[in-house]
């Protein structure tokens, strides 16, 4: 990220994919994921385990300066893994909102940080919104479970929309289709580099992170060029990305 140029930086938002330039819950999640499947495979007690992940979340938070979505992810985490460990049943409505509790109680003008809105926000709708909106349709066949993802990335959009053009003064139109396909993209290139890193570099797989890389920021470039994939802020412009809103939950509703 370091290294970026500043217009590949507003490409990638454009398309409603910035989220995987900030260390947040994809990031976190798919670490924990990695290394709990080690762990898994080691046969690892789950104590020690769960330990592990302790230090795991305590190191990839303050390598990264301790940003506000990450706290937010290593807390959710932390519920997750320790329902299975106490025998109790895991509700991303309950987790998020005691995320929230702790952060805010801890530092409370977290409430006007922007990645924390948007963080939230995001976790809102892909973990209870989304899948509540959702639940009844049919994914039996590849047609239906692709309808379905969609289904699900365009409630998630809905809940990011307003604080997207809040804070940011645009918002993506296609954030939908690039998160559906661009998420699992960088989630495989997150793994990729995490297993590198895990095993000291003895399974060297990073060409394939770099291969994924280079594919997403160049479409990201290729379609930021494109106007009708974003629009920016103003009265008339609002007005019809709520209108955009309503189409959109009404076209999941009747899915």
């Amino acid at each position: 990220k370091q290294g970026m140029d500043q217009n590949v930086k507003t490409a990638v938002y454009r398309c409603g994919i910035g989220h995987i330039l900030a260390v947040s819950g994809l990031h976190v999640s798919a670490a924990v994921f990695v290394l709990m499947s080690i762990l898994k495979l080691c046969r690892v007690n789950r104590y020690i385990s769960f330990a592990l992940m302790e230090v795991l979340l305590i190191f990839l938070t303050a390598m990264a300066n301790y940003p506000v979505s990450a706290v937010r992810a290593a807390v959710m985490m932390n519920f997750l893994y320790a329902a299975s460990l106490f025998r109790r049943q895991n509700d991303t409505f309950n987790s998020l909102s005691w995320a929230v509790l702790i952060i805010c109680v801890i530092q409370p003008y977290s409430v006007y940080d922007s990645g924390f809105i948007l963080s939230v926000a995001g976790t809102l709708g892909i973990g209870v919104f989304a899948p509540y909106m959702t639940k009844n349709m049919p994914q039996e066949m590849f047609l239906q479970r692709f309808i379905a993802k969609t289904a699900l990335m365009l409630c998630t959009t809905l809940c990011v929309f307003p604080f997207s053009l809040f804070y940011f003064d645009e918002t993506s139109l296609i954030s939908p289709v690039t998160n559906l396909f661009a998420v699992p993209l960088c989630a495989v290139s997150m793994i990729a580099g995490l297993v590198y890193a895990f095993t000291g570099g003895a399974v060297d797989i990073l060409f394939v992170s770099k291969i994924i890389n280079e594919a997403v920021l160049r479409l990201s470039d290729i379609l930021s060029d494109l106007r009708f994939t974003y629009f920016a802020g103003g009265s008339k412009a609002i007005a019809g990305g709520l209108i955009i809103c309503v189409v959109m939950a009404a076209l999941v509703l009747a899915l």
